[in-house]
C-alpha cells in the first residue's frame, strides 16, 4: 500500500500499532514486526533543518523515521512487549519511513491493550489484535519476501533521488540509516 494506511482521515499518532519491516540489514532474512508507535520524527528537508518530534502525521511522506516498541507473539492473537522474555527486555526500533508497511490506526478500537504493572519502572503490556488486524498481519507475513523486495527497491530509488539532489546542491545529505536498539527501558 503506497501510503501505509496513513491518511488525513486516519493519521498516525503515538500509541497506534503498526506493521514494519525490520531494518536490520541488507542481507538479513526479511522479518515483519508488530510495533507500537512511541515517537515520530519529521524533517522539512531544508538545509540545516532540525529533526522535529511530531504528535501526528497524515502522510507517510512527512516522516523521517518512527520509533516503535516491538511486540512478539505470545498466544493466538495476543502479543507481548517482551521481545526477550528470558532477559525481561523490550526491543525498540528506529524505523525509516520506507520500512513502515501498514498502520493499524483504523483498527484501534479492535485492539485491546492490557497494562500490567508489577514494577513501576518496568511496565508490561499485552495486546490482543482484532480480526481485521490479524488478517492484515497474516497476509503480509505470507508475502514478506515480496514486501522486502518492494522496500529494497524503494530505498534504492530514494537513495538515488537524494544523491541527485546532493549533486545539484553540492551539499552532503543526511544519513538516515536504521538503528536497532535492544535494551531494558
Amino acid at each position: 500500500m503506497h501510503n501505509a494506511n496513513v491518511t488525513p482521515l486516519w493519521p498516525l499518532r503515538p500509541g497506534h500499532m503498526v506493521i514494519v519491516l525490520r531494518p536490520d540489514g541488507v542481507n538479513a532474512v526479511p522479518e515483519l514486526a508488530l510495533g507500537e508507535v512511541m515517537i515520530m520524527v519529521t524533517n522539512s528537508g531544508a538545509r540545516g533543518a532540525n529533526h522535529d518530534w511530531t504528535p501526528s502525521v497524515d502522510s507517510i511522506g512527512a516522516l523521517l523515521f518512527v520509533h516503535v516498541r516491538v511486540f512478539t507473539p505470545s498466544f493466538l492473537h495476543t502479543y507481548s512487549m517482551l521481545s526477550c522474555a528470558e532477559l525481561g527486555c523490550v526491543t525498540n526500533l528506529r524505523v525509516p519511513r520506507t520500512h513502515l508497511i501498514f498502520s493499524l490506526a483504523t483498527a484501534s478500537a479492535d485492539i485491546q491493550k492490557v497494562d500490567m504493572v508489577s514494577n513501576p519502572h518496568h511496565p508490561f503490556r499485552y495486546i490482543t489484535l482484532g480480526t481485521f488486524s490479524v488478517q492484515i498481519l497474516r497476509a503480509l507475513e505470507q508475502r514478506k519476501n515480496d514486501v522486502a523486495s518492494c522496500v529494497h527497491d524503494l530505498v534504492k530509488k530514494e537513495s538515488a533521488r537524494q544523491k541527485s539532489t546532493e549533486s545539484s546542491s553540492g551539499m552532503p545529505g543526511n544519513n538516515n540509516e536504521a538503528v536497532r536498539s535492544d535494551g531494558d527501558e
